[in-house]
Protein backbone atom coordinates (compact mmCIF):
# COMPACT_ATOMS: atom_id res chain seq x y z
CA UNK A 1 0.00 0.00 0.00
CA UNK A 2 1.35 3.39 -1.16
CA UNK A 3 1.88 6.04 1.87
CA UNK A 4 -0.19 9.15 1.89
CA UNK A 5 3.24 11.31 0.74
CA UNK A 6 3.83 9.06 -2.13
CA UNK A 7 0.35 9.53 -3.59
CA UNK A 8 0.77 13.21 -2.93
CA UNK A 9 3.68 12.96 -4.73
CA UNK A 10 2.90 11.53 -7.62
CA UNK A 11 -0.25 13.62 -7.73
CA UNK A 12 1.96 16.77 -7.81
CA UNK A 13 3.62 15.36 -11.10
CA UNK A 14 -0.11 14.85 -12.88
CA UNK A 15 -0.51 18.80 -11.51
CA UNK A 16 2.46 19.70 -13.02
CA UNK A 17 1.54 17.96 -16.59
CA UNK A 18 -1.98 19.58 -16.15
CA UNK A 19 0.23 23.43 -15.87
CA UNK A 20 2.97 22.70 -18.84
CA UNK A 21 1.53 19.96 -20.96
CA UNK A 22 0.05 20.10 -24.62
CA UNK A 23 -3.61 21.39 -24.72
CA UNK A 24 -4.59 17.70 -24.79
CA UNK A 25 -2.31 16.30 -22.26
CA UNK A 26 -3.33 19.09 -20.06
CA UNK A 27 -6.99 18.25 -20.23
CA UNK A 28 -6.14 14.82 -20.04
CA UNK A 29 -4.12 15.00 -16.42
CA UNK A 30 -6.79 17.79 -15.30
CA UNK A 31 -9.67 14.47 -15.39
CA UNK A 32 -6.94 12.29 -14.23
CA UNK A 33 -5.80 14.26 -10.97
CA UNK A 34 -9.37 15.46 -10.22
CA UNK A 35 -10.40 11.34 -10.63
CA UNK A 36 -7.46 10.45 -8.21
CA UNK A 37 -7.84 13.62 -5.73
CA UNK A 38 -11.35 11.98 -5.15
CA UNK A 39 -10.69 8.55 -4.81
CA UNK A 40 -7.94 9.79 -1.87
CA UNK A 41 -10.20 12.65 -0.16
CA UNK A 42 -6.84 15.11 -1.01
CA UNK A 43 -7.65 18.20 -1.80
CA UNK A 44 -6.39 20.55 -3.66
CA UNK A 45 -5.12 23.12 -1.15
CA UNK A 46 -3.11 19.78 0.94
CA UNK A 47 -1.86 19.58 -2.88
CA UNK A 48 -0.64 22.83 -2.76
CA UNK A 49 0.57 22.92 0.96
CA UNK A 50 2.91 20.02 -0.48
CA UNK A 51 4.79 21.66 -3.52
CA UNK A 52 8.68 22.45 -3.24
CA UNK A 53 7.82 26.38 -2.78
CA UNK A 54 5.83 24.72 0.81
CA UNK A 55 8.36 23.16 2.12
CA UNK A 56 9.91 24.49 6.00
CA UNK A 57 12.42 23.11 8.44
CA UNK A 58 10.94 20.27 10.67
CA UNK A 59 13.14 19.79 13.80
CA UNK A 60 12.65 15.39 14.52
CA UNK A 61 13.34 14.58 18.08
CA UNK A 62 15.27 11.17 18.03
CA UNK A 63 16.21 8.54 20.51
CA UNK A 64 19.40 8.57 22.50
CA UNK A 65 19.52 4.51 23.40
CA UNK A 66 20.41 2.79 21.78
CA UNK A 67 23.38 4.63 19.81
CA UNK A 68 22.37 3.62 16.47
CA UNK A 69 18.93 5.83 16.91
CA UNK A 70 20.35 9.28 15.30
CA UNK A 71 21.70 7.45 12.08
CA UNK A 72 18.45 5.41 11.73
CA UNK A 73 16.28 9.05 12.08
CA UNK A 74 18.67 10.02 8.83
CA UNK A 75 18.49 6.89 6.73
CA UNK A 76 14.14 7.59 7.44
CA UNK A 77 14.94 10.96 6.40
CA UNK A 78 16.91 10.08 3.13
CA UNK A 79 14.38 7.25 2.40
CA UNK A 80 11.30 9.56 2.76
CA UNK A 81 13.00 12.87 0.86
CA UNK A 82 15.72 11.48 -1.22
CA UNK A 83 17.44 14.27 0.27
CA UNK A 84 20.30 13.77 2.41
CA UNK A 85 20.28 17.10 3.98
CA UNK A 86 19.77 17.23 7.77
CA UNK A 87 20.82 20.38 9.89
CA UNK A 88 21.87 20.08 13.66
CA UNK A 89 21.87 22.69 15.97
CA UNK A 90 23.22 22.90 19.59
CA UNK A 91 20.61 23.94 21.22
CA UNK A 92 18.74 21.35 20.20
CA UNK A 93 20.94 18.40 20.85
CA UNK A 94 19.05 15.68 19.93
CA UNK A 95 16.98 17.02 17.28
CA UNK A 96 17.72 16.46 13.60
CA UNK A 97 16.28 19.35 11.43
CA UNK A 98 14.64 18.65 7.77
CA UNK A 99 13.64 20.57 5.46
CA UNK A 100 10.57 18.62 4.14
CA UNK A 101 6.87 19.51 3.55
CA UNK A 102 3.89 18.64 5.66
CA UNK A 103 3.47 15.31 4.38
CA UNK A 104 6.94 13.95 4.54
CA UNK A 105 7.40 15.16 7.79
CA UNK A 106 4.58 13.10 9.05
CA UNK A 107 6.08 9.92 6.84
CA UNK A 108 9.12 10.78 8.68
CA UNK A 109 7.77 10.50 12.22
CA UNK A 110 5.81 7.83 11.78
CA UNK A 111 8.51 5.92 9.67
CA UNK A 112 10.73 6.79 12.82
CA UNK A 113 9.13 4.98 15.28
CA UNK A 114 8.16 1.90 13.73
CA UNK A 115 11.66 1.32 12.46
CA UNK A 116 13.03 2.13 16.11
CA UNK A 117 10.88 0.12 17.62
CA UNK A 118 11.51 -2.63 15.12
CA UNK A 119 14.96 -2.16 15.66
CA UNK A 120 15.20 -2.44 19.50
CA UNK A 121 13.45 -5.56 19.14
CA UNK A 122 15.81 -6.90 16.71
CA UNK A 123 18.74 -5.90 19.22
CA UNK A 124 17.00 -7.61 22.44
CA UNK A 125 17.28 -11.10 20.75
CA UNK A 126 20.63 -10.57 18.86
CA UNK A 127 22.01 -9.43 22.32
CA UNK A 128 20.16 -13.00 23.60
CA UNK A 129 21.56 -14.89 20.55
CA UNK A 130 25.35 -13.57 21.37
CA UNK A 131 24.82 -14.74 24.73
CA UNK A 132 24.11 -17.82 24.39
CA UNK A 133 26.23 -18.44 20.96
CA UNK A 134 29.02 -17.57 23.16
CA UNK A 135 28.09 -19.41 26.49
CA UNK A 136 28.20 -16.18 28.62
CA UNK A 137 24.85 -16.80 30.37
CA UNK A 138 23.33 -19.22 28.39
CA UNK A 139 19.65 -19.08 28.27
CA UNK A 140 16.81 -21.28 29.82
CA UNK A 141 16.07 -23.83 27.05
CA UNK A 142 12.12 -23.38 26.25
CA UNK A 143 10.13 -26.80 26.89
CA UNK A 144 7.79 -27.15 23.23
CA UNK A 145 6.03 -29.69 24.69
CA UNK A 146 4.87 -27.67 28.14
CA UNK A 147 2.46 -25.07 26.92
CA UNK A 148 1.97 -23.17 30.43
CA UNK A 149 5.83 -23.05 30.45
CA UNK A 150 6.50 -20.13 27.54
CA UNK A 151 3.56 -18.41 26.05
CA UNK A 152 3.62 -18.47 21.86
CA UNK A 153 5.57 -14.98 21.92
CA UNK A 154 8.48 -16.53 23.86
CA UNK A 155 8.84 -19.14 21.97
CA UNK A 156 8.74 -17.01 18.31
CA UNK A 157 11.34 -14.97 20.48
CA UNK A 158 13.45 -18.04 21.29
CA UNK A 159 13.50 -19.50 17.45
CA UNK A 160 14.30 -16.23 16.11
CA UNK A 161 17.60 -15.68 19.00
CA UNK A 162 18.54 -19.25 17.89
CA UNK A 163 17.88 -18.53 14.07
CA UNK A 164 20.63 -15.48 14.43
CA UNK A 165 22.74 -17.17 16.82
CA UNK A 166 23.44 -20.11 14.25
CA UNK A 167 24.77 -17.16 11.76
CA UNK A 168 27.03 -15.85 14.20
CA UNK A 169 30.64 -16.65 14.92
CA UNK A 170 31.55 -17.49 18.23
CA UNK A 171 34.25 -16.31 20.26
CA UNK A 172 36.02 -18.11 22.67
CA UNK A 173 37.65 -15.77 25.44
CA UNK A 174 40.12 -18.65 26.76
CA UNK A 175 41.48 -18.54 23.44
CA UNK A 176 42.63 -15.25 23.43
CA UNK A 177 45.16 -16.18 26.46
CA UNK A 178 46.65 -18.42 24.95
Amino acid sequence: MESRYEIIRKLLKIQELEKRGEEEERKVAESKLNQLLDKYKISRQELENNTESAKQMYWFKHYTKPSYSKELLGQVVFAVTGDSGIYTNKSRSHQLGVNCSNAQALEIEARYEFYYNTMCKDLEIFYSAYLHKNNIFPIKEIDHGVADTASRKQTIDVEAMRRMASGMNRHDYHKQLE
